[in-house]
């Protein structure tokens, strides 16, 4: 499918161009996947926004990270408490931080897909963002290249592999931070939340640097890229998202996803324009 816009831009792209960039990112990344592999893809709405788990986007009188790490811990034990829908589901403490994600709770957990079209959703399909000057962008993770510098293993981590569930716990209770002194890691957790499987969905885990992903892989380019999406492209990526099936009650399987979306479709919500 070609679509092209008419929209005064110089650098103007026709849709197929600009999907036609993920397909070389092997030779501008570097990649070098195996036969097994694949890459990880997050969608964001507006291209300044780091890549930082929601823990760590802290309100000011929040101070310091041991502050953080105790809230952290308020966060997850007041969670587990209140959440009474999910007692019958017997989660574990990785199970619960990745529920806890998934319903707005911050947590050091950031999530990513393997689907593109998945994050091109999120990118061009932001709920409550207007539109912005810096526009949408996705951001491409080698997640293999990542762990053989965060773990030295060139392979993504069952996370109760990497920390056992009940060490998780007691580091959660002590208050004082998981103990997690390096890179981010790229894990493979369980996909049991309905959202997970929907959307493909995969986390990278912060440990004691708060700093944003592209922040802390300066050093190293070939592990991460952001790609931006021109604004007259936006629509035309809409269009093909929506003949793919891939809207909002595809990533959010529930009845209020299903509501929003007739509410849009019929004309009752708009999506911001570019």
């Amino acid at each position: 499918m070609k679509i092209v816009m008419t929209k005064k831009k110089d650098n103007l792209q026709t849709l197929d161009e600009f999907l036609k960039q993920f397909g070389n990112l092997n030779k501008k990344m570097d990649v070098r996947l195996h036969e097994t592999e694949e890459l990880w893809f997050r969608g964001q709405a507006d291209g300044v926004w780091e890549l930082r788990p929601t823990l760590y986007r802290k309100p000011k009188q929040l101070g310091n990270t041991l502050t953080i790490h105790a809230t952290e811990c308020d966060l997850f034990f007041e969670f587990q408490a209140k959440a009474n829908e999910l007692h019958n589901l017997e989660l574990s403490t990785w199970e619960t931080l990745q529920y806890m994600r998934h319903h707005g709770a911050p947590v050091r957990l950031l999530d990513w897909t393997d689907s593109l079209l998945i994050a091109l959703y999120f990118a061009v399909n932001d709920r409550f963002l207007k539109r912005t000057t810096t526009g949408p962008c996705i951001w491409v993770l080698n997640p293999y290249l990542l762990n053989k510098k965060s773990t030295d293993v060139r392979d993504i981590i069952d996370p109760e592999m990497f920390i056992e569930d009940d060490v998780l716990y007691a580091q959660l209770a002590s208050g004082e931070g998981v103990e997690m002194d390096n890179l981010p890691v790229a894990m493979y957790p369980r996909q049991r939340h309905p959202r997970m499987k929907a959307q493909k969905g995969w986390f990278t885990m912060w440990g004691s640097d708060d700093r944003s992903l592209d922040d802390q892989l300066k050093r190293f380019p070939k592990i991460l890229k952001r790609i931006d999406i021109p604004s007259n492209l936006v629509s035309p990526i809409r269009e093909m998202l929506r003949l793919y099936g891939i809207t909002e009650s595809h990533i959010y399987p529930d009845c209020d996803a299903l509501a929003y979306e007739l509410k849009q479709r019929y004309g009752y919500i708009e999506y911001p324009k570019y």
